[in-house]
């Protein structure tokens, strides 16, 4: 709603003051029209599900107010608020741009932004719990590959592990030193760093977006000009929108095989599956089931919707984008992969519990105890020394 407002506001859409003025006063009132997913095809604008957003500007549909489903006209008069009745050009003004689409990807910016952070804490977790190093986080590697994201996130590794007493017990070259570790722990900054410059694309093409008119036809007062086209089109979120899906996905399968790692039988460090009595439990096997399931549907959700057009009314808009469904797939995949994120994390406390070990930095030993405050540690799963 708030998006709309902006791109009326500008003065290109042949809307009158008191329609944009109605739909301020509803987003100040809390009105927030019912709406649907289904329909926008990311070409004409997101028409199906901006329709329903107007029609509560008309008097009709229905509104979300105080968590109740309401009749929208019954939300309008109790705060005295008077539907207008559209003058030429306002209906198609309302309905004819990328404001669903855009709305997706800004909640999908922020929720990236933070899984970024949490995937570094579970790399950083599982790095320890592996005794793995820290070596191939060096700046001096950064500096010789020249993509930004690259040298965030090693720089953001670097800071989450600073102080920790674990990678100082085996830093040295004694027995348990590794010279190099898998790459799942030793290529984080190179495929959590071009997760991160997609994301900087999905951010720099949203600020964009925001700012623009996705309004046809478009009105130019000054030049006396009424001209079609097809800002409306909503290829330039499409593309980025999809880009930022796989790399989700990319975060799933390289976070999936440092958990496959914290519950092999064969990784030295842990007991097998993170279980006390290996063998005889099973320890957290399942929830390694649980991540390939997750990972599965990410995967699906991966294939692109931007590539699969169909031609609609009567083929006169015969090249759609499908950012809608771009939008909404990549959303659906963040919220799998996010459920990944967290159960390596869980994963690889649980790992650190059982073993006699030294103090980790600071940052992660907080992330330590609020997961076992969480999920209180049964005492018959903490191995003597560690009671």
């Amino acid at each position: 709603m708030k998006l709309l407002v902006n791109s009326l506001a500008k003065g290109y859409s042949g809307i009158r003051v008191e329609t944009i003025q109605l739909l301020i006063d509803m987003i100040n009132s809390d009105i927030i029209p019912v709406t649907y997913k289904i329909g926008s095809l990311g070409a004409s604008g997101d028409l199906a599900t901006l329709a329903h957003l107007a029609l509560v500007l008309i008097g009709e549909g229905e509104v979300w107010h105080n968590n109740q489903k309401i009749n929208g006209i019954e939300a309008l008069n109790r705060y005295n608020l008077k539907p207008v009745e559209l003058q030429a050009k306002e209906g198609l003004a309302l309905i004819n741009g990328t404001h669903f689409i855009t709305a997706y990807a800004l909640h999908l910016y922020d929720k990236v932004n933070k899984m970024i952070e949490h995937n570094i804490i579970g790399t950083s977790l599982s790095l320890e719990a592996t005794r793995g190093t820290s070596a191939a986080y060096s700046d001096k590697i950064a500096a010789l590959r020249k993509h930004p994201g690259h040298s965030i996130i090693a720089s953001k590794l670097r800071d989450t592990l600073d102080g920790s007493d674990i990678l100082k017990s085996h830093i040295s070259m004694e027995k348990d030193h590794k010279v190099q570790d898998p790459y799942v722990f030793r290529c984080v900054p190179q495929v959590l760093g071009a997760v991160e410059d997609a994301l900087e694309y999905l951010k720099i093409t949203v600020i964009r977006e925001i700012n623009s008119v996705t309004d046809n036809p478009l009105i130019f007062a000054d030049a006396d000009m009424i001209i079609s086209g097809g800002n409306f089109h909503a290829e330039p979120l499409a593309l980025p929108l999809e880009n930022i899906g796989m790399a989700l996905v990319e975060i799933g399968n390289i976070t999936e095989k440092r958990i496959n790692r914290l519950v092999h039988p064969q990784t030295p460090e842990l007991p097998a599956f993170l279980a006390v009595n290996s063998g005889v439990e099973s320890g957290y096997m399942i929830a390694h089931y649980t991540v390939a399931a997750l990972l599965n549907r990410a995967r699906v959700l991966s294939h692109p919707a931007v590539t699969d057009n169909i031609s609609v009314s009567g083929s006169q808009e015969d090249h759609v984008s499908m950012a809608m469904g771009s939008a909404q797939k990549s959303f659906e995949i963040a919220e799998l992969v996010e459920q990944i994120i967290a159960l390596e994390i869980y994963l690889a406390v649980r790992g650190l519990n059982l073993q006699n070990r030294p103090k980790s930095s600071d940052t992660l030993e907080n992330v330590i105890k609020i997961v076992n405050k969480v999920i209180p540690l049964s005492e018959k799963n903490i191995t003597p020394e560690r009671k």
